[in-house]
């Protein structure tokens, strides 16, 4: 299943991949900002303008993602997967690591989720199925930013995209995040380089468990974003934009 795309600027290529209740217009700032390279911006799918999957998975969304690479024949990328489009990435990186230059994890992580975590995502789907998809997403979106962070039309960004994402996608998507395997060990022994970059009041993920992560694994690079929550690309826009362009030197 080919999956619906923008795509931006000439060079080297990146593939962006949004999180949950996101769609492919989340990065439209970044991409203007790394206009000397060419960015492929796709909706996952049950997201944006893409169809969901029968019995939709973390790993046939990366196979997804792989045929539409495929349609309009990119042979290699850097891969940028925002929360659960990191999820999506690293699945990626796992099934095609022939494709990657590299892979950024932005508000992301290898881990599977908790018992509890689990649980809530069971909780928020019955929700869905109840028609109370609005009162899902009016708990869920203060949870993305920091709390001391002000930016309102960011927040209106965030909303139209929740908005506007089907209630089926939504149950598909959080079916696959609540099954996705464990993939730590992938950051250990990934054949390029990873960065991972992580808000220090993000809360959806504790910035301390990416710092205790260790690995041997010299071509892992860790960021922590002191001022910024779950999503870097508003809350720290030059910080999160100037780490990407030197990441890019080192994959290209």
């Amino acid at each position: 299943m080919a999956l619906s795309y923008i795509h931006f600027g000439e060079g080297n290529t990146l593939v962006f991949l949004h999180g949950y209740l996101e769609n492919k217009f989340l990065w439209k700032d970044i991409i203007l900002a790394l206009k000397n390279n060419h960015s492929y911006c796709i909706d996952l799918p049950g997201c944006g303008e893409s169809q969901i999957q029968e019995n939709q998975t973390i790993d046939s969304m990366a196979a997804a993602v792989k045929q539409t690479l495929d349609e309009v024949k990119i042979q290699h990328a850097v891969m940028i997967g925002h929360s659960m489009g990191g999820y999506v990435a690293l699945s990626f990186a796992e099934q095609f690591p022939e494709y990657l230059k590299g892979l950024i994890l932005l508000h992301s992580h290898p881990f599977a989720d908790s018992d509890e975590k689990k649980q809530s995502r069971m909780q928020e789907i019955e929700l869905v199925r109840q028609g109370k998809k609005s009162l899902l997403v009016q708990n869920f979106l203060p949870k993305l930013y920091a709390p001391h962070y002000k930016d309102e039309q960011a927040f209106e960004n965030s909303r139209i995209m929740a908005e506007t994402t089907c209630p089926q996608g939504m149950i598909a998507c959080l079916k696959a995040m609540s099954e996705r395997k464990d993939r730590s060990h992938l950051l250990h022994i990934l054949p390029f380089p990873v960065l991972w970059i992580y808000g220090k009041h993000d809360q959806l993920f504790h910035y301390e468990m990416a710092e205790q992560f260790k690995t041997k694994n010299q071509q892992l690079i860790k960021i922590l974003l002191n001022n910024a929550g779950h999503m870097g690309m508003f809350e720290a826009k030059d910080e999160v934009i100037k780490a990407i362009k030197h990441f890019l030197k080192i994959c290209y």
